[in-house]
């Protein structure tokens, strides 16, 4: 989603700056690997992206109120709150997450069939809203706005024949 940084004035009137956002961290430690995806776009401002694969799985990258990955980014979590961090070189971005309610499984809306017993078990979400920071190379700002996120855990049998269908969903 795009959310507003600020209002920047400008001897030609107000400029909007928007900018949005995804972070998937994954920890895979029966395979002993983690992923990693992150993006920052912004409609007239700097962007950037990380994309790592398969990144050995470390015993710290796991920890009592949350999970890291790469060194790079890391989640912590406090009841209906969370604060994420990324930071490298390139990005420092600080957000502090308040969810607008209690995280609840959209599958147990549904019955319950294959799919969400093989593909998609122990799979929560949630919306809030963030406050926080960001610098993209030399540009830093304060940022707000609404939040989606999920977590899930458990096996996941992608090899389900039916998997394909239903991996297309989620990301549609």
């Amino acid at each position: 989603p795009h959310v507003p940084i600020e209002r920047l004035g400008t001897g030609h009137g107000r400029v909007l700056r928007e900018i949005g956002g995804f972070i998937r961290l994954s920890h895979q430690p029966n395979r002993g690997f983690d992923k990693l995806c992150f993006g920052v776009v912004s409609r007239n401002g700097p962007g950037y992206t990380r994309n790592a694969q398969d990144l050995p799985f470390k015993t710290g990258d796991r920890f009592e109120n949350g999970f890291t990955v790469d060194g790079f980014c890391t989640a912590t979590f406090d009841g209906q709150t969370s604060r994420w961090v990324a930071k490298d070189g390139h990005i420092d971005l600080e957000i502090d997450v308040r969810d607008v309610h209690p995280a609840y499984d959209f599958f147990c809306l549904i019955p319950r069939g294959e799919v969400s017993k093989t593909i998609i078990p122990n799979h929560i979400q949630g919306g809030g809203t963030f406050t926080g920071r960001i610098r993209i190379g030399g540009v830093e700002r304060r940022i707000s706005g609404s939040t989606y996120r999920d977590h899930s855990w458990g096996t996941r049998l992608l090899h389900n024949p039916k998997a394909d269908f239903y991996a297309a969903w989620w990301l549609g």
